[in-house]
């Protein structure tokens, strides 16, 4: 079987040093979302400007950093590799990503049928980082299972 290109094993740890960061920011946002700086934008849909393509802008960059810490903290868990990594593990891996794809379609669906307006968005925003941490959960139950019964049969 081809080997999954995967992280190192300790970026399990950063992606959750990353994910730790995000707390302090929930609990200090007010604080932080006054942080405003000039970058690049691709387009500028902003309410009550003049809307425009590839220019500078200033932004605030507190949720965006939010977002970003989150997104690269559950890549980081969900692409490193475990302290075993066989054709068993590959094929949890697979059967993760299958359920937890088969779920966000249900869920995308769900919410694309019954929320409107700017809520919608904001799950949009939402699906990639609700896609890696349902990998994860999906991935990580099995890997226990896997191992819980592999301890019981050496008994």
């Amino acid at each position: 079987m081809k080997k999954i290109p995967l992280l190192p094993r300790y970026f399990q740890w950063i992606g959750l040093i990353m994910l730790l960061l995000m707390i302090p920011y929930k609990i200090y946002q007010d604080s932080i979302s006054g942080i405003r700086i000039n970058t690049f934008v691709v387009y500028n849909d902003t309410p009550l400007q003049e809307s425009g393509l590839f220019e500078i802008m200033e932004v605030d960059i507190g949720f965006t950093l939010f977002l970003l810490i989150g997104l690269l903290g559950l890549t980081f868990i969900a692409f490193s590799k475990t302290k075993v990594e066989d054709e068993m593990i590959q094929s949890i891996r697979l059967y993760s990503w299958s359920w937890a794809i088969l779920i966000m379609i249900g869920l995308g669906v769900l919410i694309t049928l019954s929320i409107y307006g700017m809520t919608f968005v904001s799950f949009a925003l939402l699906f990639g980082h609700i896609l890696l941490l349902l990998f994860i959960i999906i991935f990580r139950l099995n890997y226990y299972r896997l191992n819980k019964g592999g301890k019981q049969n050496e008994e």
